[in-house]
C-alpha cells in the first residue's frame, strides 16, 4: 500500500493548484467512487478465494474469525480511510486553504516525501 499514498498524493497536489473548485468537486467524486468500487470488487474477489481456499494463512483476522463478512467490513475500512480527505474536501472546500500553495516550501515537502518514499 506505500505506492498507492503518492499517487494519492499527487491528486491532492493538483486539486490544491487548481483554480475551479466545480471542476475538482466532480474530479473527487469520481475518485472517491473509484476508490471505493476497486477496493469493494477486490473484497469479493478475496472473499471469492477465502472462501474457495480456506486454508491459505493470509489476512489473518478474518480467517481467525472465519466469516467472510469480516474480509469486506476490513477493505471497506481501507476503502474509507483512503477516501477520507477527498470527502472532508467536498464536505468543507475551505480547508484547502490551510494547506500550502506551490512554491519553495512545496519542492521541499516534494524532496522530502520523495527521500521517504525511496527508504522505504
Amino acid at each position: 500500500m506505500p505506492c498507492v499514498l503518492p499517487v494519492l498524493s499527487l491528486k491532492i497536489f493538483g486539486i490544491i493548484r487548481s483554480k475551479k473548485f466545480a471542476n475538482t468537486k466532480t474530479e473527487l467524486l469520481f475518485t472517491i467512487a473509484g476508490i471505493i468500487s476497486t477496493l469493494a470488487v477486490l473484497s469479493i474477489i478475496v472473499s471469492g478465494i477465502f472462501k474457495k481456499f480456506r486454508t491459505f494463512g493470509w489476512l489473518a483476522f478474518a480467517i481467525t474469525k472465519k466469516k467472510s463478512y469480516a474480509i469486506f467490513i476490513i477493505y471497506s475500512s481501507i476503502g474509507f480511510s483512503m477516501t477520507l480527505p477527498y470527502i472532508l474536501m467536498i464536505i468543507a472546500p475551505n480547508i484547502l486553504k490551510i494547506f500550502p500553495k506551490p512554491g519553495a516550501c512545496m519542492l521541499k515537502l516534494q524532496l522530502i516525501a520523495a527521500i521517504l518514499y525511496l527508504t522505504y
